[in-house]
């Protein structure tokens, strides 16, 4: 098993509880007052969560009337979505491959896990229908970042950073055109796109 599954393993009943509370609290209420507003969730669209987690994004998702799916590597964060209430699978988002095409896609503090985050982000795209719409949050290379980088290297292992420019490269190769770019915080870019 992957160091990055069993650390989300480990921390799958408290994952929610704990992102919202303290100065981590604070960080994600803005950060999911930019991905909502960006996703935009209308009654019915058909909607993939890649890198779910516990639901967090799900259940609000969900309360505005879309059609979810969380997908997830790791168990236990599948079992609290469903204990949620929500639909999820366990999969690698790079991997994921459904027959029918979904309206909207978010990608939410995923890629930056993904050995290959331009695969990772092709499959996800895959996905989309023609002239859907993607989400993506991505922590950003500054000294915030840097942080973010040691503090799940003293875990055992690596994530990546992002500049502006490599995650607009990325989406271009994945066939996205950028449609807006937020930073709601000192860490994370929201980039939204249409597949073309």
């Amino acid at each position: 098993m992957s160091k990055v599954k069993e650390y989300f393993n480990r921390k799958a009943k408290k994952y929610n509880r704990d992102r919202n509370k303290g100065l981590l609290g604070r960080q994600i209420s803005k950060e999911a007052e930019a991905v909502l507003e960006m996703l935009n969730v209308k009654k019915g669209e058909r909607i993939l969560d890649c890198g779910c987690g516990a639901g967090y994004y799900g259940l609000k998702i969900k309360a505005r009337g879309g059609d979810y799916l969380g997908i997830d590597i790791s168990e236990e964060m599948i079992k609290q979505a469903r204990k949620n209430g929500l639909r999820a699978e366990r999969c690698n988002m790079k991997n994921y491959e459904s027959k029918q095409k979904y309206d909207k896609v978010l990608v939410s503090g995923s890629l930056e896990f993904c050995k290959s985050p331009a695969k990772a982000l092709q499959s996800c795209v895959k996905n989309l229908k023609k002239r859907g719409s993607i989400v993506i949050v991505i922590p950003g290379l500054n000294l915030i970042g840097l942080l973010y980088f040691l503090f799940h290297s003293t875990h055992g292992f690596r994530i990546r950073l992002f500049s502006l420019k490599s995650i607009r490269q990325l989406l271009k190769k994945s066939g996205v055109k950028e449609r807006e770019v937020r930073k709601p915080d000192s860490l994370t870019y929201v980039i939204s796109g249409v597949k073309d």
